[in-house]
C-alpha cells in the first residue's frame, strides 16, 4: 500500500512539474510564517494583536463595564501586561459580535492561551474554507491542484497577517462557503441563515442581501434576515440594548471619521484619495505605522472630479453586473469579493475574503487561459494578494511602490470581483461557439 501511494505521489509530480516547482519554492515561506506565529504566542509579542481588543471587551462585559471605553483604558484594567503597546485612545471599532465569537475562549482561558487557541481555530477555518471551495463548483479541482493552492495560500503574507492579528476573516469565509454549498443543494432557507450569521459577525458580504432580494430568492433573503437578527439578538443579550445602540450610533460614525484620513484604510470611498492625493497623517501613535502614502497619480483636478462619483459608479456597475450574471452562485462570489472594500474601514488582512474567487477559478479554469482579460485580472489579483503585501514596501517609503502597496486590497477586491463575474460570460460564449 505504501508503495502504491508513493507511486501515485511521483506520478502527480511528473504530471504537474511546474506546480511542483512553485510549491517547493513556497513551502519554506509557509514554514517560516508558522514559526513566527509560534514565536508570538507569549509576551511581549502577543500583545500586538487585534485579538487584544476583543479579549478586553469580553473582560469588560463580564465585569459589567462598558466594552467601548477607550482601548488603552480597558487594557490597563484587564490586561496590564500589554500596556506598553502604543494605542489610540478610542473605543474598539469591532462590533459586540466579535466579542461574542471569542467569548468561549477569552472568558475562560488566559490571554495567551485563548489567543493561541483562536489562532489554531482560524487556521482550521482556513483549511475548511479551502476544502469547501473545492466542493462547490461542478468542475472540482484535482488533488495536486488543491494541494498546490493550499500551499500557496498558507505561504501568503496576507493569510499569515490575518492569523497573526487574531482576526476572524477565515471563520467568516468558511461560513460563506457553507452557505454557498447549501445553496447548491437547493436549501435556500438554510443558506440564507448562514449568510446572515456570516454578515452579522463583521458586515462583510452585506450586498448578498440586496442581491437575493433583487433576484427574488425570498427564502434565502428571509433566512439571511433571520441569521443577521439572530446575531444582533445574541449581542444584545450579552451587552444590553444601550451598548448595542451606542455602538451603531456613536462608535461607528466616530471610527469612520477617525480613519478616513488614514492611508492604511482601503475602503472604496478612499479610492480617489489613494489615486490622486495620497495621505500625510499617521493614524497610530508610532511614527512608522504605514499610514503615509503618496498618490498613484497626483492630480487635484482628477480628485475633485472623481471623489463624489467614482466609488458610487463602481459600486453600481459591479452590482448591476452581478444582477445580470446568470448563476446566483457566480454573482454571490463576485459580490463577496467586492464587499471586502464596502465597509467604512478596511485593513490589509480583509483581502483574504477574496479567496472565495477560487470557486470560480476551479469552475471555469478552462476559460481563463483563453481570455486575455481574464489572464490580466487573474494576474492583478495574484499580485494584489500574494506578491504586493510580501515584496512591495509600504510606508515610510514615499514612492510609486508605496502607493501601490496602499491600494493592494482595493486592487484585490476589484480584480477578483470582475474576474468572478467575467468568467461565466466567456464560458457561455465559448460553449455557444462550440455548438
Amino acid at each position: 500500500m505504501k508503495a502504491g501511494l508513493i507511486k501515485q505521489f511521483l506520478a502527480a509530480i511528473a504530471a504537474h512539474p511546474f506546480l511542483t516547482l512553485v510549491a517547493a519554492l513556497l513551502i519554506p515561506a509557509a514554514i517560516q510564517h508558522f514559526g513566527v506565529l509560534l514565536e508570538n504566542v507569549d509576551y511581549p509579542g502577543v500583545c500586538e494583536k487585534d485579538y487584544t481588543q476583543d479579549f478586553v471587551m469580553v473582560a469588560a462585559l463580564r465585569a459589567g463595564d462598558s466594552p467601548y471605553a477607550p482601548i488603552p483604558e480597558l487594557i490597563a484594567r484587564y490586561l496590564p501586561a500589554c500596556q506598553h503597546v502604543p494605542l489610540n485612545a478610542h473605543p474598539s471599532p469591532h462590533p459586540i459580535s466579535m466579542a461574542v465569537l471569542v467569548s468561549p475562549l477569552a472568558g475562560v482561558l488566559s490571554y495567551t492561551q485563548s489567543y493561541a487557541l483562536w489562532m489554531a481555530i482560524e487556521s482550521l477555518a482556513l483549511l475548511c474554507a479551502l476544502l469547501l471551495c473545492a466542493r462547490i463548483p461542478e468542475q472540482r479541482p484535482s488533488a495536486p491542484t488543491l494541494a498546490f493552492v493550499a500551499i500557496a495560500v498558507l505561504s501568503a503574507f496576507t493569510s499569515y497577517d490575518d492569523i497573526f492579528l487574531g482576526q476572524a476573516n477565515f471563520t467568516i469565509l468558511a461560513l460563506l462557503c457553507v452557505a454557498l454549498l447549501l445553496l447548491k443543494q437547493n436549501r435556500d432557507a438554510g443558506a440564507g441563515v448562514v449568510f446572515g450569521i456570516a454578515i452579522g459577525i463583521k458586515f462583510f458580504g452585506w450586498p448578498i442581501a440586496v442581491l437575493l432580494l433583487a433576484r427574488k430568492r425570498w427564502k434565502a433573503a428571509a433566512g439571511l434576515g433571520v441569521g443577521f437578527v439572530l446575531v444582533q439578538i445574541v449581542s444584545w443579550s450579552v451587552s444590553g440594548l444601550a451598548t448595542l445602540r451606542h455602538y451603531y450610533q456613536e462608535v461607528v460614525p466616530t471610527m469612520t471619521a477617525f480613519y478616513a484620513s488614514c492611508g492604511l484604510n482601503q475602503s472604496l470611498s478612499t479610492l480617489p484619495l489613494h489615486l490622486f492625493r495620497g495621505y500625510s497623517e499617521h493614524c497610530y501613535n508610532w511614527p512608522d505605522d504605514g499610514a503615509l502614502a503618496v498618490p498613484l497619480f497626483e492630480s487635484e483636478r482628477l480628485l475633485q472630479i472623481t471623489m463624489p462619483f467614482l466609488p458610487l459608479l463602481l459600486a453600481v456597475a459591479i452590482f448591476a453586473w452581478a444582477y445580470r450574471t446568470p448563476k446566483l452562485r457566480d454573482a454571490i462570489v463576485g459580490l463577496t469579493c467586492f464587499s471586502v472594500v464596502l465597509t467604512p474601514v478596511v485593513w490589509g488582512h480583509a483581502a483574504v475574503l477574496s479567496y472565495i474567487l477560487l470557486i470560480s477559478l476551479y469552475e471555469y479554469r478552462a476559460s481563463v487561459i483563453k481570455s486575455p482579460l481574464a489572464i490580466l485580472l487573474l494576474a492583478l489579483w495574484i499580485g494584489a494578494v500574494f506578491i504586493i503585501p510580501t515584496f512591495v514596501p509600504g510606508s515610510p517609503h514615499r514612492d510609486f511602490l508605496a502607493a501601490l502597496h496602499n491600494i493592494s486590497v482595493l486592487l484585490a477586491a476589484l480584480s477578483s470581483a470582475s474576474l468572478a463575474l467575467w468568467l461565466p460570460r466567456i464560458s457561455i460564449a465559448r460553449d455557444e461557439v462550440g455548438k
